[in-house]
């Protein structure tokens, strides 16, 4: 499955502001016409998920317009990515709640971690909002997290009850038992330091795709152990339980 997003976030200056490494650059203009001539040029037999020209609007607005590009889109799966509503720089949850049955119109609901709230707790407990609002409505629709696709955070999500991760953390960063760290540290912890540069932060890429699949298999045993977080290390569990359940005293 090939995920194919609007491309606005990156064409907007600073979008990887709170990244370690930042691009100098100024994006090229990109706008929603670009974007729709492009979603022409998709093979429509081909494996794609494709999400919307996302924007910052009243909910019920957003939605009406994300209805009307998948409709000229039907070949395609519907990711719906949420924004935080017109002049909001986070997500509302309880904002949503009038129109939320209509979400079912919708293969996958996304939001993006960076605007569901400004603490890690915060952003866990609007997708435990979302997902309750989604279930109270009987909306049976898997919740995508952009950005969240992280050693430490993807189990806390998945706990509050997104199921789909993406990020690009694991290319700038290495995994590492559990942990994301700074990739030159691969050198000293892998008993790499007689490889050059790139080949070192090839290593890291590659390692780190392994740790991903590690923690889907550690997502899956989550679920058959019945919410056992010692699944994720002994050296996590306390902290990542801990983080949870502070969380679950906000609701």
């Amino acid at each position: 499955m090939l995920f194919v997003d609007s491309g606005l976030y990156e064409q907007r200056e600073g979008s990887d502001s709170h990244e370690p490494l930042q691009e100098m650059r100024l994006p090229n203009e990109w706008t929603e016409n670009d974007f729709l001539k492009f979603v022409k040029t998709l093979p429509v037999d081909a494996p794609i998920a494709l999400v919307n020209w996302d924007q910052y609007d009243s909910y019920r607005a957003q939605i009406d317009a994300a209805q009307a590009f998948f409709s000229d889109h039907k070949s395609f799966l519907s990711v719906f990515l949420l924004k935080p509503e017109k002049e909001k720089k986070f997500h509302r949850i309880s904002k949503l709640a009038d129109d939320a049955s209509r979400l079912a119109a919708f293969d996958v609901i996304a939001v993006t971690e960076k605007e569901l709230g400004d603490s890690l707790i915060e952003r866990m407990a609007n997708v435990a909002r979302l997902r309750d609002l989604l279930d109270r409505e009987e909306v049976e629709k898997p919740i995508h997290v952009f950005g969240a696709l992280d050693p430490l955070h993807t189990p806390l999500f998945f706990a509050a009850g997104a199921e789909i991760f993406d990020g690009l953390g694991w290319l700038r960063y290495l995994w590492s038992d559990g942990v994301a760290i700074h990739r030159a540290s691969l050198s000293v912890l892998g008993g790499h330091i007689n490889k050059g540069h790139q080949q070192a932060v090839e290593i890291a890429q590659a390692q780190s795709l392994d740790m991903i699949e590690k923690l889907e298999r550690r997502l899956k045993n989550f679920i058959k152990d019945d919410g056992d977080w010692s699944v994720f290390g002994e050296q996590r569990e306390n902290a990542l339980e801990d983080a949870f359940l502070d969380m679950e005293s906000t609701l």
